[in-house]
């Protein structure tokens, strides 16, 4: 019997391209309406003195608490959003507070590149996160005046208008976030063993380019009957480059998903692997230089092997937010008593963002695909879900590719978006 290294992953978990998500919260951790756990801070970088740092302090106060990291691609592409709350808010009574578990010379480097406005604080060992239950990040709490929680949620979701609903003592209209639970009657290992097992009976079989390109029309059907038929088109080449990309094994196709004009290489991969390449005496001049280097670096041969066909979907939905709640599976209805997902994301400059896109339109249309699949790299082993989302950009009238999440990692595999 083969004996499989399983890793259940959160939205960004140790991890340089881990990503983005919806917003989550652990059914035994604060809700919205409790009061929130103690406000233990081991030090401030800025604002006020982390001993100054109390909820008695803040009464009276709006605070909006995130939970962030450096190499979190997803929390430092927010940092310009609530940048832009913080200044928004400056003189109102609402507070920043901005919390990571990192090393203080790694957060001062940080800074000297991106700027924050929001207050900076250090939580050694993790114990605000614990008390918080925090399960990924970013993650964002909102407490209002009156010391209780009033939201839960993503901080790219929060907007303008959900810090001054809170700031008026009114009800936010953030969605409530989704809630997951942990089985405590049973160990890791009994748990995960029985994710293993219902995962490895799941059937795949190789499938061809043109092979998956007829399967995912097949599975349209209807649910794309609101698209015109230069969009379904479009949509079909979107998904057939994302499945090229994936499963040849080539770096040309990966180069033609994640390098398509206008776009460029996000800053948070390509700082990463110029970092890395300097080590190596290397100097890395453009993106696709950049992407060739991470593509060795990363082992970009490591590709989709099997799919199975009886659990593939595909929809198109309009939203009024960034779509989070789109990486959640549907596929797998036996799913486990707990969540999670590495989400690849926020790794393609996109211009405009998908928050310009929203701010001038108010709603947009995502796709998404959910399939279970096997890679290479365990070929005989249990399947693995995977969700594809992506959304329509009417300046360029195309389909963008957004988040690439998986549930389960298995070995060594890895790969970027």
């Amino acid at each position: 019997m083969k004996t499989f290294r399983i890793l259940i992953v959160s939205f960004c978990f140790l991890g340089i391209f881990a990503g983005n998500s919806f917003a989550t919260a652990d059914k035994d951790g604060p809700k919205i309406g409790d009061l929130p756990p103690p406000l233990t801070l081991s030090k401030t970088i800025q604002g006020s003195p982390a001993t100054e740092i109390t909820w008695d302090k803040f009464k009276g106060k709006v605070v909006v608490l995130e939970f962030w990291a450096t190499w979190c691609g997803p929390c430092v592409q927010s940092i310009p959003h609530l940048n832009d709350l913080a200044e928004q808010f400056k003189d109102k009574p609402v507070v920043f507070i901005s919390v990571t578990s990192e090393n203080e010379n790694v957060v001062r480097h940080f800074l000297k590149k991106h700027q924050m406005k929001a207050w900076l604080g250090l939580d050694d060992h993790q114990a605000l996160n614990q008390s918080f239950h925090v399960q990924g990040i970013p993650h964002a709490v909102i407490v209002d005046a009156a010391g209780r929680i009033a939201a839960i949620a993503h901080p790219a979701d929060i907007k303008p208008i959900h810090v001054e609903e809170v700031l008026a003592g009114k009800k936010c209209s953030l969605p409530e976030p989704a809630v997951y639970t942990v089985d405590k009657s049973a160990d890791d290992t009994e748990v995960l063993t029985k994710i293993v097992s219902s995962f490895a009976q799941i059937k795949t079989h190789p499938l061809s380019l043109d092979g998956f390109n007829q399967m995912v029309r097949t599975q349209a059907g209807t649910n794309l009957s609101g698209l015109t038929e230069i969009e379904r088109k479009k949509l079909f080449a979107c998904l057939s480059r994302f499945y090229a990309c994936y499963s040849s094994g080539s770096f040309d196709a990966y180069k033609q998903f994640r390098l398509r004009e206008p776009y460029a290489v996000g800053e948070v991969v390509a700082s990463f692997f110029k970092e890395k390449a300097t080590v190596k005496g290397l100097v890395l001049k453009s993106d696709e230089e950049t992407l060739r280097f991470g593509w060795d670096f990363e082992n970009g041969t490591n590709k989709i092997d099997q799919v199975n066909d009886e659990k593939m979907a595909l929809s198109v939905v309009r939203r009024s937010d960034t779509g989070g709640e789109l990486h959640i599976p549907s596929v797998a209805n036996n799913w486990p008593k707990f969540a999670g997902a590495q989400c690849w994301d926020a790794q393609i400059n996109y211009q405009p963002t998908l928050d310009d896109l929203l701010e001038k339109e108010g709603s947009i249309r995502f796709f998404r695909l959910e399939f279970f699949a096997r890679f290479n790299s365990n070929a005989n082993g249990p399947a693995m879900p995977l969700v594809f989302v992506g959304y329509w950009d009417s300046k360029h009238e195309d389909w963008m590719p957004s988040a690439f999440c998986h549930f389960l990692s298995f070995g060594t595999y890895d790969t970027m978006f």
